[in-house]
């Protein structure tokens, strides 16, 4: 991915998260200078793992910084689906094949450190970020935008990569959207060395197996971290659930959680699940309201220079763990359009064009994850019956049948993981430019 031949130009992105530092990368690398703004005068070391699939990783790997996190043992070899009260396998999807039929395995990667990563390597590249920068206001027509105390930074093109609660979404739609505030989260991390030490928790640790306990109303993914001695645990309840915890209005990453409460509300489920929360420290448990965000009208002001994209443009609830995926995607291909743009005047064209590719893709995916809830917290009954069936029917032919070459993958996430992200940007692209 080396730098066109358009023009360089100034792009401003508003967030230093997965989204904002991803995306600055990748326009760098195509040759423009980047800043970006964020309000917080440190990354904030703390958050859940993330999952990176294979089409991620193959643009991590343009960007100079995949094999960093291989080294930092994110690798993982699949997950495993199992039945809340007593740990039996529903299903298993195997991630070893990915790299033989994608190129690129799948990663799980801590937020932190993900993080970390990708600001290392903005910084190696001579990326602008200041930090500890609070917006006043974004004019989409100039496009400029005011820090409070009054500088103003100039741009011919403003990224707002600054999650679900963005300041820049206003700028864009002439009005702010009201995140939709439903199901409730518990993040937390139980001690390594006891659960190992545990002949009854031992299993968990061993192998590079994200587990997932489906239930009624609620569910809970688990996988050890390596590095640290930690397996880390994160708590989904729907929001119809009687017991789902009792959250703020608005939750931080510091939002202290009811370690108690959460062992309460996982009492009836696999012994090894309950022994696992044993051994979560009370200062290890946060509690996060999960916010989405409706499909938006636009992703694009109307000047054509103030863009959205990852959680402020399509914020989604985590049931297929692809928002942080998708978020990265968004910058690859935002990316690819700005470099089509010959002159200030097409850069509206090229982010209509980015909108065109990325908006129906991610919403299509923001609603297969609302989908995947509600099939993970079936209550026990018919319906449950037959979820858990087809399970086991698709485990045992669609997610063990390695495709051959030539042959179609029947995969039920190939859609996602066999996106060829920069490939279909350009040939969406060459409809609208004409071919490179």
């Amino acid at each position: 991915m080396g730098a066109s031949n358009s023009p360089s130009y100034h792009v401003v992105i508003v967030g230093a998260g997965i989204a904002g530092l991803s995306a600055s990368i990748a326009l760098t690398l195509k040759g423009h200078k980047v800043t970006i703004i964020e309000r917080t005068l440190a990354l904030q070391n703390i958050g859940s793992v993330l999952l990176i699939p294979p089409q991620v990783s193959r643009l991590l790997d343009s960007y100079g910084v995949f094999t960093r996190l291989v080294e930092k043992d994110m690798v993982r070899d699949g997950l495993d689906w199992l039945r809340y009260a007593d740990g039996s396998v529903l299903g298993k999807t195997d991630f070893t094949w990915q790299k033989g039929v994608y190129g690129y395995p799948t990663l799980a990667a801590p937020r932190a450190e993900y993080q970390s990563v990708l600001y290392e390597r903005a910084l190696e590249l001579g990326i602008n970020i200041r930090l500890g920068c609070k917006i006043e206001g974004i004019d989409q027509g100039s496009p400029s935008l005011t820090l409070i105390g009054g500088e103003v930074i100039m741009a011919d093109l403003i990224v707002g990569a600054d999650g679900v609660r963005s300041k820049t979404r206003a700028a864009v739609l002439g009005e702010d959207f009201e995140p939709i505030r439903g199901d409730k989260s518990y993040l937390c991390r139980a001690d390594g060395a006891a659960m190992r030490a545990d002949p009854l928790t031992a299993p968990l640790m061993e192998a590079g197996i994200l587990r997932s306990w489906w239930g009624p109303g609620r569910h809970l993914i688990a996988l050890p971290l390596r590095r640290e001695d930690l397996y880390d645990m994160i708590a989904v309840f729907d929001e119809a659930y009687e017991g789902k915890p009792e959250t703020p209005l608005h939750t931080n990453w510091n939002t202290k959680g009811d370690v108690d409460h959460l062992r309460k509300a996982f009492a009836d489920y696999d012994p090894r699940l309950r022994r696992a929360l044993d051994y979560v420290p009370a200062d290890e448990c946060r509690l996060w309201n999960i916010l989405s965000l409706p499909d938006l009208p636009t992703w694009v002001s109307p000047s054509g220079n103030v863009v959205i994209l990852g959680d402020a443009a399509h914020a989604m609830r985590p049931y297929l763990a692809q928002g942080a995926a998708m978020a990265v995607e968004d910058g690859a291909v935002l990316a690819e359009c700005l470099s089509r743009a010959e002159k200030v005047d097409e850069i509206i064209k090229a982010m209509k064009a980015y909108e065109s590719i990325r908006k129906l893709r991610a919403e299509k995916l923001k609603n297969a994850s609302e989908e995947s809830g509600v099939e993970k917290h079936l209550p026990d009954g018919e319906q449950q019956r037959q979820r858990d069936e087809h399970m086991k029917m698709v485990m045992n032919t669609l997610l063990t049948k390695i495709p051959a070459k030539g042959e179609k993958n029947m995969h039920p996430m190939h859609w996602i993981m066999g996106h060829d992200v920069v490939g279909h940007a350009n040939v969406e692209l060459d409809k609208v430019f004409g071919t490179k």
